[in-house]
């Protein structure tokens, strides 16, 4: 068990699961229409696999650089994930305090965890917080600012959004216990591969409903559109038997007096 969840193995399947779901993002967006918070997700998708690549990796590439790299990726991703719907909601963001943010967990709370004060269990704690704020900020978002239909498939990325911050928030509770009771799950590397599993298929399913979402705009506006045209039709057809019937009283009335001037 604790070969199949392996956290470094995970981290590179994991970053690899990400880049081809934003691969498949750019494909989507680049084959039909998309709406605005579309390209900050898809770019989003890309930044998590780089970060966990860089994760996966860093046994290879310079420790504490890689380090910095994929907090300051996968930081990055939790704004633009905010920011996109926010954009997608057409309400104004505030980008720089999202950059504040991963400013402040990448290039200030690792190096104080990593070299000052070196406590990796209060940094993932501190982590976990953050992505549990920024995924309830977007379930936020997405069910009072973003007006659409309540169908099923909006309840299922709110549910999975809440699922995703109870997640985190849990994780960042598990990390604030004692060291010596958090090291004794964490020496085997279970707890935390599967919490890197549980994330990258949480994040699948979202994905794959993100575009879900988008595409069912997008049929939703082509409905409107095609409702609006038939409005129209119906509109020029009835101007037209009203013009005919009042071309033909015309006639009628013209040929009725030039009958009645001639006899």
């Amino acid at each position: 068990m604790a070969q199949l969840l392996d956290i470094r193995t995970l981290s590179v399947v994991m970053g690899a699961v990400f880049f081809a779901l934003g691969l498949s993002m750019v494909y989507y967006a680049v084959s039909r229409k998309t709406y605005a918070g579309f390209g900050a997700w898809t770019l989003a998708t890309i930044l998590v696999g780089l970060g966990m690549l860089l994760v996966g990796l860093r046994q290879v590439l310079p420790g504490f650089i890689s380090i910095i790299a994929a907090n300051a990726s996968i930081y990055s991703a939790w704004a633009l994930f905010y920011l996109g719907f926010k954009s997608f909601a057409e309400k104004k963001g505030k980008p720089y305090r999202h950059i504040a943010i991963v400013l402040l967990l990448s290039l200030v709370l690792v190096p104080i965890f990593t070299y000052v004060a070196p406590s990796v269990n209060a940094r993932i704690s501190l982590i976990s917080f953050a992505a549990a704020f920024y995924f309830f900020s977007c379930a936020r978002v997405l069910v009072r600012e973003i007006q659409h239909d309540r169908v099923k498939l909006n309840k299922l990325l709110t549910a999975t959004l809440i699922m995703m911050s109870t997640f985190s928030a849990l994780r960042g509770v598990f990390f604030l216990f004692p060291a010596n009771t958090v090291n004794t799950y964490m020496s085997t590397g279970i707890f935390h591969g599967a919490a890197l599993l549980l994330t990258t298929i949480l994040a699948v399913l979202f994905v794959i409903g993100l575009m879900q979402f988008n595409s069912q705009m997008l049929e939703t506006e082509l409905y409107r559109e095609q409702e609006r045209l038939r409005g129209n039709e119906e509109r020029m057809r009835v101007g037209e038997e009203k013009f005919r019937n009042i071309f033909e009283s015309f006639q009628d009335l013209y040929f009725r007096s030039r009958y009645e001037g001639v006899f």
